[in-house]
């Protein structure tokens, strides 16, 4: 597992652990779970990183600073006690030279003795005669004492090589009791000299000024420690001070970027990082804050028109099951359900071959059975209470090509059915209880009408194949392989469906006296009769000339039913006055046969047959009646 580029920092670990492992995650839409390492490791932090350089720019420049002052006032200290020394010894040499001429050795003694208890720093004085013998001294015990010069360590640091002159008149000793500084001053014979001395000497002895500085060195080492300690307590001032810079100005706005993106990375888009100030950092939140907005939104919207297409897919996917007209319609009802929750709904279609004739189909949330019926554009009202006739003439003179959103105390909408600029129909809907369409749903209803039109006009034209030019009803054919599907579906099929077969009685004479346009519109209006007195769904077909014969799919064994319909339209077919061109009204009957499968067949032929014979039993027993086939008893074995 590759660990993260950024991690958060938080104050519970911050004091006991390098770093602390923990798992978050959050579970939604475009939100998955993730693993996230809590706490930097230390050593990789952005602020140890700028306080380790800063620590070690002013131990650098604080350490350089301490040295060359305590080096710069350690010589000015070495120099200027040197100078002292010079002087005193000078002014010792002057003191000495009364006595020294005078050769009173006590005199001299006694001068020395003076003059090193009253000078400070505290010093000795000590003079040396030619041969390297301690001949005056304020310390009493080296009178006497002999300085080889070519082994006494005190003489071998200037006399380097014999026979040369010194190459220094001070040194710095360290003495046991302590630093001192040695100034040697050569006693010069001067002619006033002479007169004790031979003037072919140069130096009648050496003057030794010890001047003991332990004084000025502990004072030089209180000054390297003052030193010290303000160059420390600067620099622990100076890292507090920076130190608490860099969290506030830098530490504390990285770790607020850096909990918006993690915030961000769990989806939460509106998390919003506030850093106080006008700086850089502030100008990359007010950008984040910006950008992680943008994006939610943004995201939102995929969402939504993800949503929209899924939405969309599963329409498509719903639409693309049937192409037959009737089940495409139920179909589409069940859809526009799920999508608008309606409360009542209705289609209207343009009846083929029959001018300024439409087809309804209704249904209202409270009874999900579709009705169904025709008129014309001389109606006062249409079927249900979602559309006007004033819409629909609208509609049909090309007055709606877009929806149209009622936005009252009875919300509706006009979905107009358009396809290659031919009207396929128009939908009303009724919304339940005052709700308005939401927004998101109005922008699908276009792509939806365009999809729905083309279903319906596939539909059309599978559903002029199959059915008849004349009465529109469906083709002999259709009712074969209708049949044939439903009698061998898989698994089989679980409730029975029944055959009405109809004949019109003495329909022959209609076509001799009046002729066969006449006969023409006999069965047209029949077929219309048929429509108008059958369930939405049931299958009614033109069987051949005269004949006619309906599918009743799903009424299982109520035979009582199925007889009650058929009674229904043999009456509605006595009651009906078929009417003509040039012609009187014409009153027709019709025989009526009834079969059910498997009841009466287990077989496809077979059920024709038995509704065929119960059409002829009807005919045989004086027409204008219903006959039922009839039940075929087991044989036992």
């Amino acid at each position: 597992m590759k660990c993260p580029r950024f991690f958060r920092s938080t104050d519970s670990c911050r004091h006991n652990l390098p770093f602390a492992l923990t798992s978050t995650g959050k579970t939604g839409d475009g939100v998955h779970d993730h693993m996230t390492i809590s706490h930097f490791n230390l050593f990789k932090t952005i602020r140890f990183k700028l306080m380790a350089s800063l620590f070690t720019v002013l131990t650098i420049s604080i350490g350089t600073a301490m040295f060359g002052i305590w080096t710069y006032e350690r010589d000015q200290f070495i120099e200027s006690v040197t100078l002292e020394a010079l002087r005193g010894g000078r002014i010792i040499e002057k003191s000495l030279t009364t006595s020294m001429l005078g050769n009173d050795r006590q005199a001299i003694q006694q001068t020395i003795t003076e003059i090193s208890e009253i000078i400070e720093p505290p010093s000795r004085l000590t003079i040396i005669s030619p041969n390297g013998t301690v001949a005056f001294s304020s310390d009493q015990s080296m009178i006497g004492s002999n300085f080889i010069r070519a082994q006494d360590p005190t003489c071998t640091i200037c006399h380097l090589h014999e026979g040369t002159p010194p190459e220094r008149s001070t040194i710095l000793i360290d003495s046991a009791t302590g630093p001192m500084l040695r100034n040697i001053i050569p006693i010069s014979n001067q002619p006033s000299c002479h007169q004790c001395h031979s003037a072919d000497t140069k130096t009648l002895g050496i003057l030794l000024f010890d001047a003991y500085v332990e004084s000025t060195f502990q004072m030089l080492r209180t000054v390297a420690f003052r030193i010290l300690l303000t160059g420390f307590i600067t620099f622990v001032a100076l890292f507090l001070v920076m130190t608490w810079l860099v969290t506030k100005l830098i530490h504390r706005p990285i770790q607020d970027l850096i909990t918006g993106f993690e915030e961000v990375g769990t989806g939460n888009f509106n998390y919003w990082v506030e850093i106080q100030g006008s700086d850089e950092f502030s100008e990359m939140a007010d950008s984040f804050n910006v950008v992680s907005r943008a994006i939610g939104r943004y995201l939102d919207e995929i969402k939504v028109r993800s949503a929209e297409t899924s939405t969309l897919y599963s329409m498509l996917l719903q639409l693309s099951k049937t192409i037959k007209l009737t089940e495409l319609t139920g179909v589409v009802f069940d859809l526009l359900y799920e999508f608008f929750d309606y409360e009542e709904i209705l289609l209207v279609r343009i009846e083929e071959n029959r001018a300024h004739w439409f087809e309804a189909t209704w249904r209202k949330k409270s009874e999900p059975r579709l009705h169904h019926t025709r008129f014309n554009l001389d109606v006062d009202r249409l079927p249900g209470t979602t559309m006007a006739v004033e819409e629909l003439r609208r509609w049909a003179s090309d007055g709606i090509t877009l929806p149209i959103f009622t936005e009252d105390h009875d919300p509706r909408v006009l979905i107009p059915l358009i396809y290659n600029n031919e009207k396929t129909g128009i939908f009303s809907l009724r919304m339940p209880g005052g709700r308005p369409i939401p927004p998101q749903k109005k922008r699908l209803i276009g792509a939806l009408a365009s999809h729905v039109a083309i279903s319906f006009a596939n539909a059309k034209l599978y559903h002029m194949a199959t059915t008849d030019g004349l009465t529109g009803l469906f083709t002999k054919r259709y009712f074969q392989e209708t049949i044939a599907h439903m009698a061998a579906a898989d698994p089989p099929f679980t409730k029975s469906f029944w055959l009405m077969m109809m004949d019109l009685d003495h329909f022959k004479e209609v076509n001799d006296t009046h002729g066969h346009p006449a006969g023409d519109q006999v069965l047209i209006q029949f077929a219309d009769v048929i429509r108008a007195n059958i369930r939405y769904g049931d299958i009614p077909c033109r069987y051949g000339g005269e004949e006619f014969i309906v599918v009743l799919p799903e009424v299982g064994e109520n035979a009582d039913f199925i007889e009650s319909m058929a009674d229904r339209l043999l009456k509605a077919v006595e009651n009906n006055s078929f009417s003509c061109p040039d012609c009187p009204p014409i009153r027709l009957t019709v025989s009526i046969g009834l079969a059910s499968f498997p009841e009466h067949a287990s077989s496809v032929e077979g059920v024709i047959q038995e509704v065929d014979s119960a059409l002829y039993d009807a005919k045989r027993g004086g027409r204008n009646q219903v006959r039922c086939a009839i039940l075929q008893p087991t044989t036992k074995t």
